[in-house]
């Protein structure tokens, strides 16, 4: 994989920060102004169809520095990746997906608090892989 996200955000259906991770110079606004984005790129219909239940966004907002790239499933879970530079659209599918899987686990699992903030060792790993690949 090419470049690495500085930070994953994933958010339900009505922006509540279910999880997050970030490194360098990356905010919390940031991933809300992804998230807000990421409804906005909804809303206009964006993504890979529109009989799929799973849509890549593609890029949400971009700035001189920083390329914000947005995921949305029919559960409303939202998924925002911000990079540095230029991101090839395969490499943030690739990473959307596993992010994606690795939360559906942690918000299933036996011990998840349905409607709080995802606390799981094993998505905090699957995603600090993630960004250290």
């Amino acid at each position: 994989m090419g470049a690495r996200p500085t930070f994953v955000a994933v958010a339900n259906r009505e922006n509540a920060l279910k999880f997050m991770r970030r490194s360098g110079s990356a905010t919390l606004r940031r991933a809300h102004a992804a998230l807000d984005a990421i409804d906005a790129a909804v809303a206009r219909g964006c993504g890979s169809g529109g009989a799929s239940t799973t849509r890549y966004l593609g890029e949400c907002h971009k700035t001189h520095e920083t390329t914000t790239l947005g995921y949305a499933n029919a559960t409303g879970t939202k998924i925002a990746l911000e990079y540095e530079g230029d991101v090839r659209a395969e490499d943030a599918v690739e990473t959307f997906d596993a992010i994606a899987e690795a939360y559906a686990r942690a918000a299933s699992g036996a011990f998840a608090d349905v409607g709080e903030r995802i606390d799981s060792d094993a998505l905090r790993r699957a995603v600090d892989a993630l960004l250290a690949s």
